[in-house]
């Protein structure tokens, strides 16, 4: 018999207030900002005070707190399964739906894409049996994840389903995906933005401001310079705007 359970722990957002003992369990004064934190969304310099920086500090060390928090309720878990005797029969998804920005650009939660925001945790335990991959460094995406479920339960993935399952990858290796599809709106679909992402670039469409951007994550890894308007990269430019359009053409479920 196969089942499907999900078990949502939904702790890392605000208000970042962990219990005992993890609100105690990494002291402010240690932390270290992110590198963003001195500038706004467009790059520019951001003013701050010491109680700014001394609440950034605290929010961190909280966040933190709530991370090890999720880390320890999955070990629960993960021991339930093996006192049970069902951890040998069962795959394991960790995964997130957004990062956070956590101060980067004096800003918190999501909505961006903005690294912080789109690199998030999938870690995969097959069954038993099963040698994966320690790590893949090619890109993923969790639209993947559904079909991937489906073909280690043996269910079969339908026909309409465009998203590919990550088994191959997972137990082969291999150079992931060519480019990551997100996708950001309000949930009424009054606005929307969309990002393709790809090994060294990526390009951002938002259709409230009808804008662009364009960024070298080479070159730029904190994303301070948007290149859209760069003679030099139209080429790059073009292809990625191509590459949106060929994900969106083709992508259901």
């Amino acid at each position: 018999m196969t089942g499907v359970q999900t078990c949502a722990l939904p702790i890392s957002h605000a208000p970042m207030d962990p219990p005992a003992p993890y609100c105690s369990m990494y002291n402010p004064d240690e932390v270290e900002l992110p590198p963003n934190y001195s500038i706004t969304l467009d790059g520019s310099p951001r003013k701050t005070t010491p109680e700014d920086d001394a609440i950034a500090r605290y929010n961190i060390a909280h966040y933190w707190g709530m991370c090890t928090l999720i880390d320890d309720m999955v070990g629960r878990i993960v021991t339930a399964l093996e006192e049970s005797g069902k951890l040998e029969n069962t795959l394991i998804v960790y995964v997130s739906d957004h990062g956070e920005m956590l101060w980067e650009r004096g800003r918190l939660g999501k909505g961006l894409f903005f690294e912080p925001i789109i690199q998030m945790p999938l870690i995969v335990a097959p069954p038993a049996g099963v040698k994966p991959q320690p790590v893949i460094d090619g890109i993923v995406e969790t639209f993947d994840v559904a079909p991937t479920m489906l073909d280690y339960a043996l269910a079969g993935i339908p026909p309409e389903m465009s998203a590919s399952s990550l088994r191959e990858l997972i137990e082969k290796g291999g150079p992931g995906k060519e480019v990551a599809l997100s996708h950001y709106g309000d949930g009424r679909h009054t606005f929307k933005t969309l990002c393709a992402v790809t090994e060294r670039f990526k390009y951002i469409w938002a259709d409230r401001e009808r804008s662009e951007e364009f960024f070298d994550l080479e070159n730029d890894p904190l994303e301070r310079t948007n290149l859209i308007n760069d003679p030099a990269h139209a080429d790059e430019i073009s292809r990625h705007r191509k590459l949106l359009l060929d994900r969106l053409s083709v992508t259901r479920t």
